[in-house]
């Protein structure tokens, strides 16, 4: 049951796993979520629980004892976190970066400060990709010169809908300040632009 987001998803689709013996190798079940189109998209944590039938089966024999179907149980699950960034598909752009940046303009650009509570930049780098869920460009992936304290940051990417995000970052490792990332973003959409500089966390 998707409780209070029932209004947000819908499920579309799953996959049972029709049996797991005790001790076997671990199965998967999968469940297909339909986001509704009209609805904003923003940070959700959805709670979960395993719903199963337990069959007791003679070990010798391998009969089922009692009840066929078995009597049912369910066993609560790690709470499933649903990202702006889940919405992002790591897509490089065509052509060169710097001019796919300029094309999109100033007019709905988000600029951004934080402060990251990492020591080492380029675990910094890493982090910053993973949170946006982006494709890093021009080779900005990794730190270019080892012992450096600072380092830009390419990103590019294409939001649900088909609309394209890039991202320029700079990371500065400073003794007094810490990490410190500023990011701009540009986008068609300044909401656009605005929830993905929120993805830093």
């Amino acid at each position: 049951p998707l409780g209070c987001l029932q209004e947000l998803y819908s499920v579309a689709g799953v996959v049972p796993l029709p049996a797991l013996p005790y001790g076997a190798t671990p199965g998967s079940t999968y469940v297909v979520l339909r986001r509704e189109a009209d609805t904003v998209i923003s940070p959700e944590s959805l709670q979960c629980r395993l719903l199963f039938n337990v069959v007791d089966i003679d070990p010798v024999s391998g009969e089922i004892e009692g009840e066929p179907s078995g009597f049912a149980e369910e066993y609560p699950l790690e709470a499933l976190e649903i990202n702006t960034s889940d919405y992002m598909a790591k897509v490089a752009p065509l052509g060169d970066f710097k001019k796919n940046w300029e094309a999109l303009g100033p007019e709905q650009e988000v600029m951004e400060h934080f402060q990251l509570q990492f020591k080492e930049l380029q675990e910094a780098i890493v982090a910053v990709i993973d949170y946006l869920g982006m494709q890093a460009c021009d080779g900005t992936a990794a730190m270019g010169k080892p012992g450096s304290s600072t380092h830009n940051l390419h990103l590019s990417g294409v939001f649900v809908g088909n609309r394209p995000v890039l991202v320029r970052a700079q990371l500065q490792a400073d003794q007094a300040a810490g990490m410190v990332l500023k990011i701009a973003v540009r986008s068609e959409d300044l909401n656009l632009s605005q929830m993905v500089a929120d993805c830093i966390r």
